[in-house]
């Protein structure tokens, strides 16, 4: 009886020193986000009580998803319409994306009894049909080329601000604007172009940097709703694959 006591004792000091060394393996291992094979540490996963957290629009658009953010419902929309034969399930903010070609979507983690994460994995089911290698084929097409326009943009999008424009008219309203603001400095700056007079002087190097910032702005602009075409463009080209 004794030896069944001491015995006891023992194990129980040994599950308590695993789930201890456990917990304390997990809390110093850092969270890393893998993706198709490939780890991006510019965007890593948080924990927040046990359960871990990814940025929905970073993994989604690195599955070839577009995130739109519907700002009058505060809801974020994420398209895959390259499978079209999956039924995708709908995605929360805290929603984690694994997999690639299978449409394979796996809600949050949560952290079971013993402090390791556990997923829970819904799979969408696929109609299958005669052309399943041909269909395939295809999609793994559409996959690439959506693919490839997503980086395209996102290099736009790193080349600078774009442009918010809902319309060209309300753009040419805006440039508009501004060169009719920098016509009038250039014409009070020809005005005075024979005027030799300290003053004069002094109001046409006022003039000419107003006229050079705006410059500038134009300048800026004009980038940003060339950016903006581009981009719109190729989320075209994404809507029609």
């Amino acid at each position: 009886m004794k030896n069944r006591f001491t015995l006891g004792i023992i194990v129980g000091l040994i599950s308590g020193l695993i789930l201890t060394t456990t917990s304390l393996a997990i809390a110093e291992i850092p969270l890393r986000l893998k993706i198709n094979g490939q780890f991006y540490n510019e965007s890593r996963p948080i924990m927040i009580e046990n359960t871990i957290y990814v940025p929905v629009r970073f993994v989604a658009e690195h599955l070839g998803a577009i995130v739109k953010w519907d700002n009058n419902t505060n809801t974020v929309e994420i398209e895959q319409k390259t499978l079209s034969q999956i039924s995708s399930p709908q995605i929360s903010s805290n929603t984690i994306i694994s997999g690639g070609g299978g449409g394979k979507i796996s809600s949050h983690i949560t952290s079971t009894k013993n402090n390791t994460p556990s997923t829970k994995t819904y799979t969408p089911s696929i109609t299958s049909n005669t052309n399943t290698t041909n269909t395939s084929s295809v999609e793994n097409q559409n996959i690439k080329l959506r693919q490839s326009i997503l980086n395209k943009i996102s290099e736009i999008r790193k080349q600078g601000a774009v442009g918010y424009w809902s319309s060209e008219s309300a753009y040419r309203l805006d440039l508009t604007e501004l060169q009719n603001e920098r016509q009038k400095y250039q014409d009070q700056l020809n005005s005075l172009s024979m005027d030799d007079s300290l003053d004069a002087k002094f109001i046409k190097t006022e003039l000419e940097q107003k006229i050079s910032k705006l410059n500038d702005k134009i300048s800026i602009m004009k980038d940003k709703r060339s950016r903006q075409l581009q981009i719109e463009n190729l989320e075209k080209q994404l809507d029609n694959l």
